[in-house]
């Protein structure tokens, strides 16, 4: 008896260790962002616009370094803040919503996997002079598709909340998204539209 209640004692004892490295902040999605931009290929047309954060998480270790996150982006929020006319306004965020681009009644949410953080330090590159500079790698699910990603992210803190800046550019033909893409369609003129889409993230975490 005594030998079993040691173990426990010594099993318990091990999972509070292993857990108290590790700090579980959940992101504030009141503040939390993801801005997008798109353009046509041959003539100098762009769009761009926001899309909210529905809910996620950052892992910090003990020092306060972050070790991974996930991200669930509500697709149906897609906005656009170029477009001043309400009904081509309306009109791109509709055709955007369905079925030619991201689908969202069938697809409502995205998902931004980070699995590592790496910090970019000046002796791996002498260019850098941000001390809160990291490379972040895991992947992107847009609709059914996980793709890996790799990009750089500035995380900053402020009074107990983490905030993290980072740019993405990605294909979105490998994600399925091939509306206007002359990778696949022939006779397009210039209605071609660009396959990359530039993602800017603004995450918050709560105190």
């Amino acid at each position: 008896m005594k030998l079993k209640t040691l173990f426990i004692a010594i099993t318990m004892g091990l999972s509070l260790g292993v857990s108290a490295k590790e700090v579980k902040k959940p992101i504030n999605t009141d503040v939390s962002m993801v801005s997008w931009m798109g353009k046509k290929k041959l003539i100098n047309d762009a769009h761009n616009g926001k899309i909210k954060v529905k809910e996620g998480s950052v892992v910090f270790d003990k020092k306060g370094q972050p070790l991974s996150a996930e991200v669930i982006i509500d697709m149906t929020t897609i906005t656009n803040e170029d477009l001043k006319d309400k009904k081509y306004n309306e009109k791109l965020v509709s055709h955007l919503s369905n079925a030619d681009f991201f689908d969202v009644s069938k697809y409502p949410t995205s998902v931004l996997n980070i699995k590592n953080f790496e910090k970019i330090t000046a002796a791996k590159d002498a260019k850098v002079k941000d001390l809160n500079l990291y490379k972040a790698t895991g992947e992107l699910q847009i609709k059914d598709k996980k793709k890996p990603i790799e990009f750089e992210v500035t995380i900053t803190q402020d009074k107990g909340a983490h905030k993290g800046l980072g740019k993405l550019t990605i294909d979105r033909t490998l994600w399925d998204v091939r509306y206007g893409s002359d990778s696949f369609f022939k006779g397009l003129g210039d209605k071609v539209i660009a396959n990359d889409i530039a993602l800017d993230f603004e995450l918050v975490t709560k105190n």
